[in-house]
């Protein structure tokens, strides 16, 4: 019933857009992270003379029903999925990464077979899938993997937009609701702020803002930020000028024409994407500007059902997401090991780490839960 075929070179990258295109619609996570123009991309701007294209496709008839896309990296002996993998300091963080399986398809024992007889050929190499949703075909395929290990590396977390934000802050913690409220009537108390709804007209001025407010953020805590490689700005900037029909929009809030917050959104179908955000820290702390224009750009998308993904967050109640929204479903990352003594090894190992972090932290709370109980 099922065919396959293994695109190993990036020049037959192409040839395969339309394709890849026709079937993600049809998928588990038809994310902006998934689409062959991403992938496209991601292979422009990061491809390096030692990796090995391995994308597996998968044919029913003349119809792609499944695609594998993956690549090797000799050096290191890993196999990865496209749009990841990268150094972390150049990284674009891609994620709800998956085997693009056709809906009709995805319960198929003949279809899974099918790719278990191709990650067969792949045995020699560890094979390292990040960022995969716990609802993914890919983790949910390698779950009983023998040579497999799941680890959580943050949750999901997305916000239906409602008809008005009223209705959508009911998701908010109440600490939250209160401080969306308040940032929303001091936006309308304050004539000299400015909302400016989303628009793409002017992407290289509007990045360079983004660029300039978020490296000003994280290069005052000591760290790199995002904008640390010229590789993460060209890669949006070639998303940006090759396939315009993949929208990234901005929205700011201003002051007498000074920006002092802007975020970035990819936009696919209805699904509003989170990506970056830049803040004028020393000015107007008071004001919280981060929360007001989130506040505002929800308002402004009221009554259109759609949904605002924050991306990945970490996990608890930690993460600053989790009071818009609550937690979702786990994101994780997958490794499984190579079909050989040195496999085996690093799989017993890495089993025996995570069981003494788990002590330890289990030690820890434990303590810290005596030591309160004590006060």
């Amino acid at each position: 019933m099922y065919k396959t075929r293994v695109i190993d070179s990036v020049a037959q990258f192409s040839s395969l857009e339309r394709g890849w295109d026709k079937l993600l619609p049809h998928s588990k996570n038809p994310t902006v992270f998934n689409t062959s123009a991403w992938a496209s991309c991601w292979l422009q701007i990061y491809w390096q003379p030692d990796y090995t294209l391995q994308i597996i496709v998968v044919e029913a008839g003349d119809d792609i029903v499944a695609l594998l896309p993956l690549y090797i990296q000799r050096q290191s002996g890993t196999c990865w999925f496209v749009g990841s993998g990268e150094p972390e300091a150049e990284e674009v963080a891609s994620e709800y990464l998956d085997f693009i399986v056709h809906e009709d398809h995805a319960n198929s024992a003949a279809l899974a077979s099918c790719i278990t007889a191709q990650l067969d050929t792949l045995k020699k190499y560890r094979l390292q899938f990040v960022n995969c949703c716990a609802s993914s075909y890919v983790v949910n395929f390698l779950r009983n993997h023998r040579r497999a290990l799941h680890a959580v590396v943050g949750n999901v977390y997305k916000l239906p937009i409602k008809q008005d934000f009223a209705a959508t802050s009911l998701r908010f913690s109440k600490n939250q609701q209160k401080k969306a409220r308040q940032c929303l009537n001091r936006f309308n108390a304050a004539p000299d702020l400015e909302y400016v709804s989303f628009h793409d007209t002017a992407f290289e001025e509007s990045w360079h803002s983004l660029q300039t407010l978020h490296q000003q953020d994280w290069t005052s805590r000591g760290k790199a930020g995002a904008f640390h490689s010229g590789k993460f700005s060209n890669f949006h900037a070639l998303m940006h000028s090759e396939y315009p029909q993949i929208k990234q929009a901005f929205v700011e809030l201003k002051q007498q024409d000074a920006t002092l917050a802007i975020h970035h959104f990819y936009i696919l179908g209805a699904s509003y994407y989170f990506y970056l955000a830049g803040t004028e820290k020393k000015r107007e702390a008071r004001l919280s500007p981060g929360l007001m224009l989130h506040a505002l750009t929800m308002q402004d998308l009221s009554g259109q059902e759609v949904i605002y993904d924050f991306l990945k967050g970490a996990t608890g109640n930690s993460s600053y997401k989790a009071k818009f929204c609550g937690s979702g479903e786990p994101f994780y990352d997958i490794t499984v090991f190579e079909d050989s003594a040195r496999g085996v090894y690093r799989y017993w190992l890495t089993r025996l780490k995570n069981h003494v972090r788990k002590m330890r932290s289990a030690n820890t709370t434990h303590k810290r839960s005596r030591e309160e109980g004590q006060d």
